[in-house]
């Protein structure tokens, strides 16, 4: 049971995280490791610290906030679906245990790059409605693939990611 409320609980942060990350970040590797410790220690606070304001509606929408709240109210209504699966699992609710978070960069295309463009139109036609307007095209300067590496409950995991750099942060896009 701990493990399937646990699994549950990393997943709407995962959806959540994976939105973006990195604003203050100034490297991709940064940003992917910010990214995976605010998910694997449950932290609402940098998860959506990490997200740019045109992405902002998508994550109040997954905690089914309207549109326009602010990071304040999401990071609560994080909060609080955390907190109600930690309450569900009662005295079963273990936080997991990482360490060990590392990051290698595989791949970045930077604006001029060839490549560039078709990445930038595939990223646009992956993104909410609820960034239209917001999003500028011309903030994009480069993407970037990183492979991350942590161990969790003492089991090593990589995966690559991909992020974007956007208006001076690194952040990550939304599919």
């Amino acid at each position: 049971m701990k493990k399937l409320i646990a699994i549950a609980v990393v997943a709407i942060l995962s959806l959540t995280v994976l939105v973006a990350c990195g604003g203050g970040n100034g490297s991709p590797t940064a940003c992917a490791e910010a990214a995976v410790k605010a998910e694997l220690s449950y932290d609402m606070g940098a998860v959506v610290d990490l997200v740019p304001d045109y992405l902002l509606d998508k994550i109040a929408s997954s905690f089914g906030l309207s549109a326009g709240a602010s990071r304040s109210d999401i990071i609560k209504a994080g909060n609080d679906y955390i907190d109600a699966w930690k309450e569900l699992a009662g005295d079963e609710w273990e936080e997991p245990s990482f360490s060990g978070v590392s990051s290698e960069l595989v791949e970045e295309i930077k604006k001029g790059d060839e490549g560039f463009d078709s990445k930038l139109e595939s990223y646009i036609s992956r993104l909410p409605s609820s960034a239209e307007g917001k999003f500028d095209k011309e903030k994009v300067e480069s993407f970037a693939k990183v492979k991350v590496t942590a161990t969790v409950d003492g089991k090593e995991d990589s995966e690559t990611i991909d992020v974007i750099k956007y208006d001076g942060g690194w952040y990550m896009p939304t599919a």
